[in-house]
């Protein structure tokens, strides 16, 4: 870890106009006048506008609704000495150069400093500054947890050529951005904890089973891919997948028809859906998957998967946010699958008549 520990105050929300007695969450007759300028029930944004400032363009954002409570927000500044090291696969927007910023949230009362709870909602936006991802990079944030020594990577619910935003609630964390070389980047300690974020640790864990099994099964007895066994694992794959449709068809039928038409099997639901993929996280999440995972499932997956990302936004023949809400886990693990086999399908058939696997037809 870099040592000096130098952190510069560049923006705060509240200041304590009398101390010993200043206060954002009391009231009654006797107490005090609550801050208007703190962040509570209705929603706020700081932002960094100081072009001077180590954090310009660095701002901080509360949905209405998001916090019951009234409370003061600092930013801080933390040079690239008092910023851990980036491990192997990260790489900061300045590369090495790179700060961080630090969040203190809480209210002053009667000289007293109390800080939030860790569990706060928020968005964190941070400026780009020409940072671009070549092909296998993702622009990505980062924070550090320092009770497990290690980054903690957040997937950007938006992001654009200028700036990328991300949502949080660990404020009492080192916060900075860059982006990650899939390649060089430690799957398992970085990017599967970002799965298990999207998805839930159980949720995680029944797909990669669900993927593990068809693997087996594809593969059992170690056949050698000659034309016969390239066949018969093409009708193993394609009977698979019918059958996965199949429960997908039965979950959607089981829904009565009050989320509109919405059948995920058919090319009509994803021509409503691909206008809004460049939104939010869907067309981010999209573009992290294809190609660019060491592991062919994943990559699979991650194709079929992460358009459902976007379903609160759609206000198309099928009720998107309606449809989202609605369906259980199963419905993704069988989506999956049947889109999985389905892929892979395709490719054999290819294979075969392109003449790319010399195999009669």
């Amino acid at each position: 870890m870099r040592t000096a520990n130098l952190r510069y105050p560049v923006l705060f929300l509240m200041f304590v106009a009398i101390a010993f007695l200043c206060s954002c969450g009391e009231d009654g007759p006797d107490g005090p006048e609550p801050d208007p300028d703190c962040i509570g029930p209705a929603g706020g944004t700081i932002a960094v506008t100081d072009t001077t400032s180590y954090l310009d363009g660095v701002s901080f954002s509360v949905a209405p609704g998001a916090w019951q409570q009234c409370w003061s927000v600092y930013m801080y500044y933390h040079s690239t000495f008092s910023t851990p090291n980036f491990p192997d696969g990260l790489e900061g927007y300045e590369g090495w150069l790179t700060g961080s910023v630090e969040l203190e949230i809480g209210r002053g009362i009667e000289a007293e400093w109390i800080e939030a709870p860790e569990n706060l909602e928020f968005e964190l936006t941070f400026p780009l500054r020409g940072l671009t991802a070549e092909p296998g990079e993702k622009i990505m944030a980062f924070r550090y947890d320092e009770a497990a020594g290690l980054y903690r990577l957040a997937v950007p619910m938006r992001l654009d050529e200028e700036r990328l935003t991300v949502k949080g609630h660990h404020y009492r964390q080192l916060w900075t951005w860059g982006k990650v070389d899939l390649a060089d980047v430690d799957f398992d300690t970085y990017l599967a904890p970002v799965m298990e974020e999207l998805h839930g640790a159980g949720g995680w864990l029944e797909i990669q089973a669900e993927l593990d099994r068809l693997q087996a099964e594809a593969l059992a007895g170690h056949r050698a891919m000659t034309c016969e066994a390239l066949r018969i694992v093409r009708g193993s794959l394609a009977a698979a997948g019918e059958a996965a449709a199949d429960n997908v068809r039965a979950i959607q039928d089981g829904l009565g028809g009050r989320c509109g038409t919405c059948d995920a099997t058919t090319r009509e639901f994803y021509d409503e859906l691909s206008e809004y993929l460049k939104l939010e996280v869907g067309q981010y999440v999209a573009d992290f998957f294809l190609g660019d995972s060491r592991n062919l499932l994943i990559r699979i997956y991650g194709i079929i998967m992460c358009s459902y990302m976007e379903y609160c936004i759609a206000q198309l023949d099928c009720d998107f946010e309606c449809f989202a809400d609605a369906v259980n886990l199963d419905f993704y693990v069988q989506l999956g699958l049947h889109g999985a086999c389905a892929v892979v399908v395709e490719l054999i058939d290819w294979a075969m008549i392109s003449g790319y696997i010399d195999c009669p037809l």
